[in-house]
């Protein structure tokens, strides 16, 4: 599995919660939503590409709502084939503005980096800031920046755009897709389904925005669970 997928594979969201709740991720884009004090969700997703010739990756993910429009997530994002190396990630999402109408949320948060085994990736850290646009119908857009220290998805530090979108098509369906612009970004585009009420299904695609013909593209499946 090649360097550029571990180090987004933090934001490859679910990554992905149901849009309906509070979650760290849309696809690969942080999402403006937090989880509320107190309130916990658990994820586990995968990948699998044709690379290799098939590369799978594994994760789970655990995030807590700490109160003041902020939330904690513990993530290890593991290769498994055809290269074996595990990473923790500790995110840290909160809500800088919102406007009284609560249409227009500014929100903006980090990833540290750790590695546990493997040689791929070096410590390091991510950050981002994104302005998001909610409607009456459920839909929301975002737009934002984000930017890796060196080391961690390429050599040198990397810098670039974001941008994300939500739509629901009826009480259970959302579509999702967002994209992140560099050579090692990617676009994600899927749907998200309302098991019920606490559990939530997702699956996506995801476009490398370089390598495709490589076989850098990637079939995302995720469950998400939030138990209180």
């Amino acid at each position: 599995m090649p360097r550029a997928l571990g180090g987004l594979a933090a934001l490859l969201l679910v990554l992905a919660a149901g849009p309906a709740a509070a979650q760290q991720y849309v696809w690969s884009v942080p999402s403006a939503d937090v989880l509320d004090r107190g309130s916990l969700l658990f994820e586990g997703y995968a990948y699998w590409g044709p690379q290799g010739p098939d590369a799978w990756y594994l994760g789970p993910r655990a995030t807590f709502g700490l109160g003041h429009r902020m939330e904690l997530g513990v993530n290890l994002t593991a290769n498994v084939t055809p290269v074996r190396d595990l990473r923790l990630e500790l995110a840290l999402k909160g809500q800088a503005w919102r406007s009284q109408d609560e249409r227009w949320t500014l929100s903006g948060g980090g990833i540290a980096y750790v590695p546990l085994h493997g040689l791929d990736y070096a410590a390091g850290a991510f950050g981002w800031a994104h302005l998001t646009r909610s409607f009456a119908s459920g839909a929301s857009v975002s737009a934002g920046f984000y930017g890796y220290t060196r080391g961690v998805i390429a050599e040198p530090g990397r810098r670039g755009v974001a941008l994300a979108l939500e739509h629901p098509v009826s009480k259970r369906w959302t579509l999702g897709a967002d994209w992140m612009s560099g050579p090692e970004g990617y676009t994600t585009a899927g749907v998200f389904y309302e098991v019920n009420p606490a559990l939530y299904a997702s699956a996506g695609y995801v476009f490398g925005n370089e390598g495709l013909s490589d076989g850098n593209h990637y079939l995302l499946l995720a469950l998400s669970w939030y138990p209180r």
